[in-house]
């Protein structure tokens, strides 16, 4: 995965995720991004001020959708 800056509009370091990606979704407050792998049937959170993607979290067969919710 490849972020761009919304200031800059130019890509940043790439961040190494599974190849499976199906879905990303972005908190509220911007500071982590998770992106859903249906090939691992994980979702993995990313910080956003670093970059680093953190321990994966299985969440069942295929996930295809996230949503942030309260």
């Amino acid at each position: 995965m490849t972020p761009i800056s919304t200031i800059t509009k130019m890509p940043g370091k790439p961040i190494r995720v599974a190849r499976g990606t199906t879905a990303i979704a972005v908190r509220p407050d911007g500071k982590t991004v998770y992106v859903a792998d249906w090939r691992a049937d994980t979702v993995t959170p990313i910080t956003t001020a670093t970059g680093t993607p953190g321990k994966p979290i299985k969440v069942g067969k295929e996930p295809f959708a996230l949503v942030i919710a309260p």
